[in-house]
């Protein structure tokens, strides 16, 4: 049995998926209270099956099961952003969500592995460096904490990437982590700098693909039975 199958059963990945492709059309036709009890949902299903694969993960699992806890948590405060951001005046309070959310996967991308990996850092600094200098001249009051969710998702990023060459985990967790910080980025371009019809859909899609790819990982770290060098303990990178 494959490590989604186990933690995501066919029941919940298929109350993900109707809520996610009903967003959608919900977003298409204006129904905005539709949206606001939808959009948190497939975030939500994450979550528990992230919980079910922590409490069911082997004893010799690496990362294990307080990897996929910080996910899990992760993935709870995400989903309180989700709403949050469905309010007319809940971006500030949306955004502090996110970035609780965004330092609990940096917490646990460092927990397994440690290495600095100054070399993966750097491009995520230039990224960080780029976006907000597009976005600066166009936050007004927003640029201070803007700034400091910039910092924290690029922070997010380089720990994603730090372990990327753990197996099928490292490999889950950085794509995730690329397609967060794209949503992120679009979400960004949205708002601050050129409005575009495509956004409310690309947004969503890329940030949903991103939580999924995290979820994952965390999930095949929990069942994997395998300690080796592609899933086990932390060692250099650079």
């Amino acid at each position: 049995m494959t490590e989604a199958a186990r933690a995501l059963p066919a029941p919940a990945r298929a109350l993900a998926l109707l809520a996610a492709f009903a967003f959608l059309g919900a977003t298409a036709v204006g129904a905005g209270e539709v949206r606001f009890w939808l959009k948190p949902v497939p975030v939500l299903v994450l979550a528990w099956a992230t919980l079910r694969a922590a409490g069911g993960a082997r004893p010799e699992s690496a990362p294990g099961p307080r990897f996929a806890q910080l996910v899990a948590a992760g993935l709870g405060l995400s989903a309180i952003g989700d709403i949050l951001l469905e309010f007319p005046t809940g971006f500030v309070r949306g955004l502090f969500a996110f970035l609780l959310a965004h330092l609990t996967y940096v917490a646990a991308f460092t927990a397994d592995c440690r290495a600095p990996a100054l070399r993966r850092a750097f491009p995520c600094l230039l990224y960080g460096a780029f976006a907000f200098g597009v976005l600066r001249a166009r936050l007004g009051p927003l640029e201070v904490p803007v700034a400091i969710y910039a910092a924290v998702i690029c922070a997010m990023l380089w720990r994603a990437l730090a372990r990327a060459d753990r197996g099928t985990s490292g490999a889950l967790a950085a794509l995730g982590a690329l397609s967060f910080a794209v949503s992120d980025s679009l979400l960004a371009w949205n708002r601050f700098v050129a409005p575009f019809a495509l956004a409310p859909y690309a947004v969503i899609v890329t940030y949903w693909l991103g939580q999924a790819g995290i979820a994952a990982a965390a999930w095949h770290g929990a069942y994997s039975d395998s300690s080796s060098a592609a899933g086990g303990p932390a060692r250099g990178t650079t």
